[in-house]
C-alpha cells in the first residue's frame, strides 16, 4: 500500500505548478514525510530541486487530505494507471491545451462541468445522448465555436 502511496503522491504533483519554498536535504523532512516518501530515499539528495519541490508539495497535500479524500485519490490514481498509455497521452495533451486557454474560458468550461456533474444521472445521460446523435459535422461546428479565436491563439505564440 505504501508504494501506491507514494504513486498516487508523485502522480498528483506532475501536475502542480513548482513552488520555491521547498526545503534541501533528505534530512530537513519530518518523519512522516520520510515514510511517505522512503522509496526516494536513496536518490532524494540527486534529485533535481524542482522534482523534489514537486513532490514535496504533493506529500504535504496528501498530508492535508483527510481519510476518505485520501481514499478517493488513491482510487483515481489506480483508474489512472490502468488507462491504456495512448488515453494518458491524449489526457495530457487535453489538459496542456485547457491550461493555455484565458483564465474567463477556463473558469467557464470548469464552471459547466460543475453544473453538468450537479444534474441527475439520467439527464446527464439524456444530453450524452443527443450529443451523441448528432451529426458529425455539426458536433465538429460546435467545437469550432467553442474553440478559443485565432486571435486568442496569435495571442499565446507572443
Amino acid at each position: 500500500m505504501s508504494k501506491m502511496l507514494a504513486a498516487t503522491v508523485v502522480a498528483l504533483t506532475l501536475l502542480l505548478p513548482v513552488g520555491a519554498w521547498a526545503e534541501d536535504g533528505w534530512n530537513a523532512l519530518t518523519v512522516e514525510e520520510r515514510g511517505l516518501l522512503q522509496e526516494f530515499s536513496g536518490t532524494w539528495e540527486q534529485m533535481p530541486e524542482e522534482r523534489r519541490e514537486r513532490i514535496l508539495k504533493g506529500v504535504r497535500r496528501w498530508q492535508a487530505l483527510d481519510p476518505e479524500a485520501r481514499a478517493q485519490a488513491a482510487s483515481q490514481f489506480q483508474r489512472w494507471r490502468e488507462l491504456p498509455a495512448d488515453d494518458r497521452a491524449r489526457i495530457r495533451e487535453r489538459f496542456e491545451s485547457f491550461k493555455k486557454l484565458p483564465p474567463e474560458t477556463r473558469t467557464r468550461m470548469v464552471e459547466r462541468q460543475r453544473w453538468f456533474k450537479s444534474l441527475p444521472r439520467e439527464k446527464r445521460e439524456h444530453l450524452r445522448e443527443r450529443w451523441r446523435k448528432l451529426p458529425q459535422e455539426r458536433r465538429q461546428e460546435i467545437r469550432r465555436e467553442l474553440r478559443p479565436s485565432p486571435r486568442h491563439d496569435r495571442q499565446l505564440v507572443r
